[in-house]
């Protein structure tokens, strides 16, 4: 990346349509949002990868993975860089809803900071299949791997984790109530972060995708609205607080913080284990 401003690009990690005249719509679609966005696209890449390493099935099923390289010419914080990128996703996501290919199309990460690899794929496959991960001159300060499929829906590429911004272990229990509720305050959702653009960032959930991918979408969308990650997680996943001596005793403050969130948020019930960045 030293023939541009790696501060403000953006690499978007996509899993894309097999078929050419589908790959091309695609492609139009997601170029032409960014450029009428100011971002200007410098670049397509074929992630290299070695199927003899996977199964027929694997292969079959396997999406056309791409990178893309955008670049983000206004001078802008690393939070305003994610949030604009943000935007973008959200802006394709909607468009492709309207075309056939709509299906096919799945931004595993769109970041300046993160690059997300995952598939239908075994621990001892990922670094043989992507060779990218080989590679002596892929530099990063570190890494977070989570194996772990959607035990509720059929398996599929887009729901390998881990996600944008977690990796999961364990069921939400109270999924369906939770997605209610994210529907149900679509409306009053208002920050300054978002320069009136609140309405291009919905909806906030997907009934269609697994409780992994929907509490990851909760996630992200209270980080992009200027939450830290652990203050969003706390919010989201609070930890049985009450009568929890260490907390009465040493952190009381902790106890206010689920207080005074518990009758805005609803807790997304049931992970065993959550990792996230």
């Amino acid at each position: 990346m030293t023939a541009f401003d790696q501060m403000h690009t953006g690499v978007g990690m996509i899993f894309l349509p097999k078929d050419d005249g589908l790959l091309h719509q695609a492609q139009t679609v997601i170029m032409n949002i960014f450029k009428q966005e100011g971002l200007q696209v410098l670049g397509w890449r074929s992630v290299p990868v070695d199927t003899s390493v996977v199964g027929y099935y694997i292969t079959e099923t396997m999406p056309n993975v791409m990178q893309l390289f955008v670049q983000i010419s206004k001078e802008e914080n690393v939070d305003d860089i994610e949030r604009e990128l943000f935007i973008c996703r959200k802006l394709i996501e909607r468009a492709a809803a309207l075309d056939t290919w709509g299906n096919e199309l799945y931004f595993c990460s769109l970041s300046n900071q993160i690059i997300v690899y995952k598939g239908m794929l075994r621990s001892e496959v990922l670094c043989r299949f992507y060779l990218d991960l080989q590679n002596g001159l892929y530099k990063s300060p570190f890494a977070i791997y989570h194996r772990r499929y959607s035990t509720n829906t059929s398996l599929r590429w887009r729901l390998a984790q881990p996600m944008r911004f977690l990796g999961l272990n364990g069921v939400i229990n109270t999924i369906q109530w939770n997605l209610n509720w994210m529907q149900s305050r679509e409306t009053s959702l208002k920050s300054p972060v978002w320069h009136g653009r609140e309405n291009e960032v919905r909806p906030f959930g997907n009934p269609k995708a697994c409780d992994s991918a929907n509490l990851d979408i909760a996630a992200e969308l209270l980080i992009r609205s200027d939450r830290t990650p652990e203050e969003a997680l706390m919010l989201l996943v609070p930890e049985a607080y009450k009568n929890h001596p260490t907390l009465m005793i040493k952190y009381p403050e902790i106890i206010d913080f689920y207080d005074y969130y518990k009758g805005r948020m609803e807790a997304w019930d049931g992970p065993a284990l959550l990792l996230f960045w």
